[in-house]
């Protein structure tokens, strides 16, 4: 059973639960193995366990069953930080198991902007700019070099024209590593090809005047998919 479809990850036998020690193992022992139990499932907001946001029945052993919530539920509110979702599961005789997860339900930004979300369930990146539509992104690009889009105006239209969709500039080595003026033209000329960024700040993500600059000055560009600091650390 999975507790979310955008961030998380699976409920299963592993999964801490309040109740019982591992949820699957205990459900399997009730059920006898013959998979005929009918449980009741409640999903509920917060941790009153009183606002119930989703609800329905599932068989022992069951898989692939969904319990869908929308996020216009009343109980939901836009916040920025975390709100607990409670999945409780009853048995006939009324043997109870709980687990829980969080739900990050963030408020629409207050300026024109990106927004980013990760599936961390199936995996994949979803980002939306304008409207409530979101858009499934496949980032696909290379590090690339300033000194070569330097040498050639065209060079940012050639690379689109090759297929890639996200441009990821490396920064030089010296304090935060840029030329902001000229940053600001490519990442200007990136949105008028249609192409996403990918922010580096390998040389300073550890220095936090230097993120906080560097975030403020880009996180309202419209065309802003991702925050780089290493993957070789």
């Amino acid at each position: 059973m999975k507790a979310s479809r955008i961030r998380g990850q699976p409920w299963n036998s592993r999964s801490p639960v309040i109740h019982q020690t591992d949820l699957g193992a205990h459900l399997t022992q009730a059920a006898g193995g013959n998979g005929r139990e009918i449980l009741t499932v409640k999903v509920t907001h917060n941790d009153s366990g009183a606002d119930i946001i989703s609800h329905g029945s599932i068989r022992f052993n069951e898989t692939g069953k969904d319990f869908p919530f929308p996020l216009t539920n009343p109980f939901l509110r836009a916040s920025q930080t975390p709100q607990t979702i409670t999945l409780e599961l009853t048995k006939t005789d009324g043997t109870t198991f709980t687990t829980s997860t969080t739900l990050y339900y963030l408020p629409n930004p207050t300026s024109p902007q990106s927004v980013t979300r990760i599936d961390s369930i199936y995996g994949g990146l979803q980002v939306r700019t304008n409207g409530p539509s979101w858009e499934t992104v496949f980032p696909y690009s290379f590090y690339i070099s300033g000194a070569w889009l330097s040498s050639d105006p065209g060079n940012l239209r050639r690379f689109r024209d090759l297929g890639f969709n996200v441009l990821h500039i490396v920064p030089g080595g010296e304090g935060m590593g840029y030329d902001f003026d000229q940053l600001d033209a490519w990442f200007q000329q990136a949105e008028q090809l249609g192409l996403w960024i990918m922010y580096d700040m390998r040389h300073s993500f550890q220095n936090p005047e230097y993120v906080r600059y560097q975030v403020e000055r880009y996180k309202s560009r419209k065309n802003m998919l991702l925050w780089y600091t290493a993957d070789e650390p």
